[in-house]
């Protein structure tokens, strides 16, 4: 049971509102399934209460504050003495007159292109590329190779067709003697080495 601003006060979260009430009522409350107000179930959208009552804003605070709920706001930051504080780090880090001369004939002798950043990237860039164009000219390779082999095909199976029909238009084709034998059904006879025997 927490006591505020000395008095005989407790906060208690009761239906959905914190209430400030008598330390004897209180007891009585949490007997009933009231909690005493503290960080862990304390939400921003409580209401308080002092009896039927809602409480204004800074007496509000003023408990949460007594309850160590909310800490108390911080004073404003001075803004001269802060920019103080920057002219003065500012001055510190400063570079020299010698810092400058080696950066200047840095910058001289080795250009931007080979700075650290350049010694990475650039070549990066080249065999990113390189990279880049051998795979497209393997696909376009692939690509032209599987065309010609479509085109090979296509020409041998063009010039089977072709044979098959001069060969049927011109001749009888593979010729069997007994599709030319008599239909009085005489049928012709082979031996074992596949000469005809006459009957």
């Amino acid at each position: 049971m927490a006591l505020i601003t000395g008095t005989a006060l407790v906060a208690i979260v009761w239906q959905g509102a914190v209430r400030i009430v008598g330390s004897k009522l209180a007891k009585e409350l949490v007997k009933a399934g009231a909690r005493h107000l503290t960080k862990k179930n304390f939400k921003k959208s409580y209401e308080f209460f002092k009896g039927n009552t809602k409480i204004k804003t800074s007496e509000k605070n003023k408990i949460l504050e007594d309850l160590n709920i909310v800490t108390p706001k911080v004073k404003k930051v001075d803004t001269k003495a802060a920019d103080k504080g920057d002219k003065i780090v500012e001055e510190v880090i400063k570079p020299t007159k010698t810092q400058k001369v080696l950066e200047q004939t840095k910058n001289l002798l080795l250009p931007k292109v080979l700075s650290k950043r350049g010694l990475v990237q650039y070549p990066g860039y080249y065999f990113g590329g390189k990279y880049i164009l051998d795979k497209d000219r393997e696909i376009k390779m692939k690509e032209a190779t599987d065309a010609i082999e479509r085109v090979k095909q296509k020409n041998l199976e063009d010039e089977k067709k072709l044979h098959k029909t001069k060969t049927e238009e011109t001749t009888l084709g593979e010729i069997d003697l007994n599709t030319l034998a008599s239909p009085d059904g005489h049928i012709w006879k082979t031996d074992q080495s596949g000469n005809f025997v006459l009957p």
